[in-house]
C-alpha cells in the first residue's frame, strides 16, 4: 500500500513540471527581432471640399514644411505602450526615418504632429501625457480654439518573427477644420471693435485621445453653456486684407454628431459707424448651422453696410 502511495506522488509531481513548463514555453518570446523603419508619406497641405487652397503662413507637403513637433506612440496586441518618443523641431529638419526594433507580435503605431501654423501669438502647448490608448493626448486650452493645427496618424503592423525588416510608409492627416471669419464694409468711417465667437458647451471637441476619437470634457466648463468665447478685437482686431476686408481665422476640432444642447454658435459683432463717435453698433449673427470638419474652411462672410 505504501508503494502504491509512493507511485502516485511521483507521476503528479512529474505532470506539475510538464504543466508549468508549458506556462514557461507561451510566455517566452520565439522568433527574432525586426528593424522596423518607419518613413513619412507627404502631408495634404491644402483643405479639401469647401475651399481647396493652402494655408497661407506655412504650406507645401513634407513635415519639415508644416511641422513643429510629432509624438510617436506604439501598442502590443493588448494596448500595452512598448515604445514613445517625441521628435523636436530640430529633429524634424533632419528626419529621415523613425528606426524601432520589436519582438514578434502585433502592434499599432500612433502618430500626433503639431503644425506651424497657429491660430494665436500665445500659441501653448496643449499635449498630455497618455498611459493608455483611451488617455487625451490634444486637450484645448479653456476658453481657447486648438492653436496649433494637428496632424494624426494610426496604423496596425505585424512582427512575424523572421528578422526580415519592416518598412512603413505613414500618413499623417490634418484633424483640425479652419473657422475663416471675413468682415467687409465700404465706408470708409468703419471702425472694427470686437467680435465674440461663441461655442456652446459639448459642440464641437475639446479633445483627442490617443487612439483618434474626439470628445468634450464637462469638467472643463464654468456654468455659462458656452465653452469658447473667442474675443476677436480690442487690440487683437483681424488683419485688413484685400482693401475694405478683415480676417480672423483659427482652428477647431470637429463638431460632436451628439450634440442635444438648446444654445448654438453665434457671433456678436460691435463695430463703429459716422462720424459720431456714439453710433455703436452690435451685430449678432446665428451660425446654427456651422459644421466643423476635419480638414474643411468654413468661411463665414459678414458685411457691414
Amino acid at each position: 500500500m505504501k508503494k502504491l502511495i509512493y507511485y502516485i506522488s511521483i507521476v503528479l509531481t512529474l505532470a506539475a513540471c510538464q504543466n508549468n513548463e508549458d506556462i514557461w514555453m507561451k510566455d517566452t518570446p520565439s522568433g527574432k527581432e525586426s528593424l522596423v523603419t518607419i518613413t513619412m508619406s507627404p502631408i495634404e497641405a491644402a483643405y479639401s471640399d469647401i475651399i481647396t487652397r493652402g494655408v497661407e503662413d506655412y504650406t507645401g507637403e513634407t513635415i519639415q514644411e508644416l511641422l513643429y513637433s510629432l509624438q510617436y506612440i506604439v501598442t502590443d496586441a493588448d494596448s500595452n505602450f512598448v515604445a514613445r518618443g517625441t521628435l523636436t523641431t530640430e529633429d524634424i529638419a533632419d528626419f529621415q526615418s523613425l528606426n524601432l526594433s520589436l519582438d514578434m507580435g502585433h502592434y499599432t503605431l500612433y502618430m500626433l504632429g503639431e503644425g506651424l501654423n497657429t491660430s494665436l501669438m500665445h500659441t501653448t502647448e496643449e499635449l498630455r501625457e497618455p498611459a493608455t490608448i483611451n488617455d487625451m493626448w490634444y486637450h484645448n486650452i479653456r476658453f481657447q480654439p486648438v492653436r496649433r493645427e494637428v496632424f494624426y496618424a494610426q496604423q496596425e503592423f505585424t512582427v512575424d518573427g523572421s528578422g526580415i525588416e519592416i518598412a512603413l510608409d505613414v500618413e499623417l492627416r490634418r484633424q483640425v477644420g479652419m473657422l475663416d471669419i471675413n468682415v467687409e464694409c465700404s465706408d470708409e468711417t468703419f471702425k472694427f471693435i470686437g467680435l465674440n465667437l461663441l461655442i456652446p458647451d459639448a459642440y464641437a471637441a475639446n479633445y483627442m485621445t490617443v487612439d483618434g476619437q474626439f470628445g468634450f470634457d464637462m469638467n472643463d466648463t464654468d456654468g455659462t453653456g458656452f465653452y469658447w468665447k473667442k474675443n476677436i478685437g480690442y487690440g487683437n482686431a483681424p488683419i485688413p486684407v484685400e482693401g475694405e476686408t478683415y480676417r480672423a481665422r483659427f482652428f477647431m476640432f470637429p463638431t460632436l454628431a451628439d450634440y442635444m444642447g438648446e444654445n448654438v454658435p453665434s457671433i456678436i459683432f460691435t463695430y463703429l459707424l459716422g462720424t459720431d463717435e456714439n453710433n455703436l453698433y452690435n451685430k449678432e449673427i446665428s451660425l446654427k448651422d456651422l459644421k466643423i470638419e476635419a480638414n474643411h474652411v468654413t468661411t463665414i462672410n459678414i458685411t457691414v453696410e
